[in-house]
């Protein structure tokens, strides 16, 4: 067994530990969903790592170990990758502060103004029928997370962090003869 630097080719590997590892499985079943979130808990933990060090046995990786050593630098940050834990972040204090707020707003269960919430944010179109009698405030809520989930956060960070140049492609420039 080698003790050396995590290869980012094992990125993949380590989402995975941390799906297995925290047992996402039980609560989410949608595998784009599962490896959001798994990909969520890697970036926060690499990111606030000072030292991440892998073990590996004939360059296949058996586990990892991630330290956070006080005063020292986290050399693992990146953009890209703050920005998707700060996306990720914003989704779910959208959707349990939306829920929150009907909830305490409307005196009405935590669980079904979730429910609303995690709705409008996904854009899915399903309810519990508490819509029509929920007050204006309530609504504007609602609104904004079905306007802020149908945007959708991942077109803001594709808009952020694309590198895509613009293309080279020319439009004709022709003389049309007409008649």
């Amino acid at each position: 067994m080698k003790i050396k630097e995590l290869k980012k080719k094992d990125f993949k590997k380590v989402i995975q530990y941390a799906i297995a590892g925290m047992h996402f499985e039980k609560y989410l079943k949608n595998k784009y969903i599962l490896n959001a979130y798994g990909r969520y808990f890697w970036y926060l933990e690499y990111t606030n790592a000072t030292q991440v060090i892998a073990a590996y046995e004939d360059n296949e990786l058996l586990g990892l170990l991630i330290a956070d050593i006080k005063g020292e630098k986290k050399p693992y940050k990146s953009f890209g990758k703050r920005l998707y834990i700060k996306l990720i972040d914003n989704i779910q204090n959208l959707f349990f502060g939306g829920g929150v707020f009907i909830s305490v707003y409307e005196d009405l269960p935590l669980s079904s103004c979730l429910y609303e919430a995690a709705s409008a944010v996904g854009t899915v179109g399903l309810t519990l029928g508490l819509t029509p009698q929920l007050h204006i405030p309530s609504q504007m809520v609602l609104i904004a997370l079905m306007y802020l989930g149908r945007v959708g956060g991942l077109t803001l960070v594709y808009a952020a962090v694309s590198t895509k140049k613009a293309g080279s492609a020319k439009l004709p420039q022709e003389s049309i003869t007409i008649g």
